[in-house]
């Protein structure tokens, strides 16, 4: 189980993560981060620190929060709770990943960087003394899942009018300008692709579908690609 609790004081997010996870018997994943949309930051009243200031207050909230899961009321039913991190910052993410969390959470399809990342943890890892298996890693991307090449480019017509990034592309060039950075192809192709990128370790895929109206993708995803590499 996996929920998003944003801007919280480090003793207010570990009660509510206590007893989500209490609520769940034990199955709440807990992402945590030192942010980075300042946007967020401004809409939220929320001050913009520098990144060094954002990791300390990262690492001493995770301290927080394990102090009170030990001592205070509502319990989880784990305890600790398991940890999400996610990023790449080989100074101060990798060591905290290596450290505290469950899960590490990896945010871009590029897999020379993912190499390089995940090396790094596995090396920090066995010099803290701690097993590198036991940390799942995740990888989040985007998909543009068609039938044929029409219903893509139906879908790439649509996505452009969601990110302003893509707006001024044809159809044609949003597929081209994704196909290396998103899953973007038919179902085969699709999990092929995931095939590909899971023998370099990752779990677990996070596919975000910018068409929320479009359940036809997604049913697509789950009965032609999950199959596929379950």
């Amino acid at each position: 189980m996996v929920t998003p609790i944003t801007f919280r004081p480090p003793g207010v997010l570990a009660k509510l993560a206590a007893s989500v996870d209490s609520l769940s018997n034990g199955r709440l994943l807990l992402g945590v981060g030192a942010g980075w949309n300042r946007n967020e930051h401004e809409v939220f009243d929320i001050p913009f620190l520098n990144e060094k200031e954002r990791f300390d207050r990262l690492e001493e909230g995770i301290t927080t929060m394990r102090d009170l899961w030990s001592r205070t009321y509502p319990k989880p039913a784990r305890n600790p709770i398991p940890l999400l991190i996610g990023g790449k910052g080989l100074k101060r993410t990798i060591p905290l990943v290596a450290r505290e969390a469950a899960e590490w959470n990896f945010s871009r399809l590029d897999l020379d960087m993912f190499r390089e990342s995940r090396d790094a943890l596995d090396q920090r890892c066995r010099e803290i003394g701690r097993d590198p298996s036991s940390i799942r890693r995740s990888l989040m991307t985007s998909v543009i899942i068609g039938r044929d090449r029409s219903d893509l480019l139906e879908r790439a017509s649509q996505v452009r009018e969601v990110l302003p990034s893509l707006r001024a592309m044809s159809p044609e060039e949003v597929l081209e300008n994704r196909k290396d950075a998103w899953l973007v192809g038919k179902p085969d192709e699709i999990a092929s692709r995931i095939r590909e990128v899971s023998r370099l370790g990752v779990e677990l895929f996070m596919l975000q579908h910018f068409l929320l109206d479009d359940s036809d993708a997604l049913e697509l995803l789950a009965r032609e690609v999950l199959p596929a590499v379950a």
